[in-house]
């Protein structure tokens, strides 16, 4: 059983490393798609560019905006990781 928690322990650890990474790249997905219509490309240009829909694009793009007005750099989406609940043992 404690060969079972432990490869558990190693699943959440390489999920929260995915999870990191895909926040990186919505912030970087955020300055690219604000950078190249900056620079004149249409918002349904980007879109088709980066498969998503206009409608989708604007709206990951307000609520990136939003995120980072708001301080929230870490990708947290607001969450304090400190206030989550302690492993039980």
């Amino acid at each position: 059983m404690t060969a079972d928690l432990e490869n558990l322990r190693e699943e959440l650890r390489k999920m929260a490393a995915e999870i990191d990474r895909l926040h990186e790249l919505r912030t970087q997905r955020f300055h690219l798609a604000d950078r190249a219509h900056e620079a004149g490309l249409t918002w349904n240009e980007i879109a088709i560019l980066l498969n998503m829909t206009q409608n989708g694009l604007i709206a990951a793009q307000t609520n990136m905006r939003a995120k980072l007005a708001a301080g929230d750099t870490a990708g947290t989406d607001g969450i304090d990781p400190s206030a989550a609940p302690a492993p039980q043992a």
